[in-house]
């Protein structure tokens, strides 16, 4: 994991804590972390609040790399935005997203 993952990660962790996602509650529900539990979670209101506090918490190349990167690491799919159209699918049609 690079030096710049670690950091933007570490700058967005108070934010998944607050909104009910950090990494011991998500490991006690059979996650790899908060940011497992976050993706997978994608429909949960922790995870509205999440996305929503984000865009005033970091700028948007440090959001696209955090949210790249999780995607990458715990999904099949190549970036979040081809996750996003995943749960979108998913949602109208039925098709979970591939996740880890």
């Amino acid at each position: 994991m690079s030096v710049m993952l670690n950091t933007v990660k570490a700058k967005a962790y108070p934010l998944l804590a607050v909104c009910g996602l950090d990494h011991v509650k998500a490991v006690n529900q059979g996650y790899t972390n908060g940011w497992h539990m976050l993706l997978d979670r994608h429909d949960d209101n922790g995870a509205a609040m999440f996305y929503t506090m984000l865009a005033g918490h970091l700028s948007s190349k440090q959001a696209r790399i955090l949210l790249d990167e999780i995607v990458e690491e715990f999904t099949d799919y190549p970036d979040h935005s081809t996750y996003v159209d995943a749960v979108s699918d998913m949602d109208g049609n039925g098709i979970p997203p591939f996740i880890r």
